[in-house]
């Protein structure tokens, strides 16, 4: 309509031009560009609501490290009885306060415009992996916990339980050194195919005081491994629950006791939001980065679409 009302955290104004104006700057402006908006779902509430669920991610132009902003949401379609839209309505999912001007949302965005010292840092000394586990940030809450849809991976993995402790660690991390290969030793796969360093490394602990690692295969690869204590696998999409734990320092918090206060908190605060961990009781993931790690806990909801 020609009228439309249009709030978020940040604005509050009415009019189809300026309604119009807004889409244009996050899509591509002297401020924004590469505005992208993933929709993962639309309720028809009744013949004058309708609400979605999205993704909206953009690049911030002015800035020499060019940030990444991120935010997740709904949006409220109110329409007249010509089936006009009278009233377009976001909220984000990271704040508790969305009416504007919001200063959660003022502070939600500028923490997000902030350079990555620690990962900038990090892989100055540690090098620059290729990250090759592709995902949607479907929910991204105030506290930085995330959930994420990962597709599906090869990974070539270590047997169940067979990292107890420092030496086993050691063992299992050199298998899958060899398995990639590097200039120096040839690759121990049926390719004998030297394969790239990727992030993140994961070690899955099964809550018993054992894991197993894996490594995840490049797009295109998938060399079978040589020796019989590897396996190749197919892991299918899947909804994994991420606790905040990466940049400088987060190793800290890396003790037995540290992790398992990590995951009570994270399986805690996912609850409240309506998800359900699927993991075994006190299993996790430690996804490795050069910057630190995140814990994964695999997740399920059986609405995910409009629950906070």
């Amino acid at each position: 309509a020609e009228d439309v009302l249009f709030t978020d955290p940040l604005n509050k104004f009415t009019g189809i031009q300026k309604y119009k104006d807004n889409i244009k700057m996050l899509k591509d402006s002297p401020l924004f560009t590469a505005g992208k908006m993933d929709l993962h779902d639309v309720k028809v509430v009744d013949d004058t609501r309708v609400d979605t669920r999205w993704t909206l991610q953009m690049t911030f132009k002015p800035f020499p490290w060019r940030p990444r902003l991120l935010f997740t949401g709904t949006t409220k379609y109110i329409m007249n009885e010509d089936g006009l839209v009278v009233k377009h309505l976001d909220e984000w999912d990271s704040l508790s306060n969305n009416q504007p001007v919001s200063f959660e949302a003022v502070l939600e965005l500028v923490s997000q415009m902030l350079p990555d010292i620690a990962g900038l840092g990090a892989r100055a000394l540690r090098g620059n992996a290729p990250d090759v586990a592709p995902y949607t940030v479907l929910r991204k809450f105030g506290d930085g916990i995330e959930v994420r849809r990962y597709g599906p991976q090869r990974q070539v993995v270590t047997a169940a339980g067979q990292v107890y402790d420092k030496d086993s660690y050691d063992y299992a991390t050199n298998l899958l050194l060899l398995y990639r290969g590097d200039a120096l030793d040839a690759a121990q796969n049926s390719e004998k195919r030297i394969l790239q360093q990727t992030e993140p490394s994961l070690q899955m602990d099964t809550g018993n005081s054992d894991s197993s690692l894996a490594y995840v295969l490049p797009p295109g690869a998938a060399p079978k491994p040589n020796s019989k204590e590897l396996q190749l696998i197919q892991v299918p999409e899947r909804l994994v629950a991420v606790g905040a734990t990466r940049g400088f320092g987060s190793d800290r918090g890396r003790t037995e006791e540290g992790l398992e206060q990590q995951r009570q908190y994270l399986e805690a605060q996912i609850a409240k939001r309506g998800f359900q961990v699927t993991d075994r009781p006190k299993a996790f993931t430690l996804a490795n980065f050069a910057d630190g790690y995140e814990m994964w806990l695999n997740v399920d909801m059986p609405d995910l679409s409009f629950e906070a």
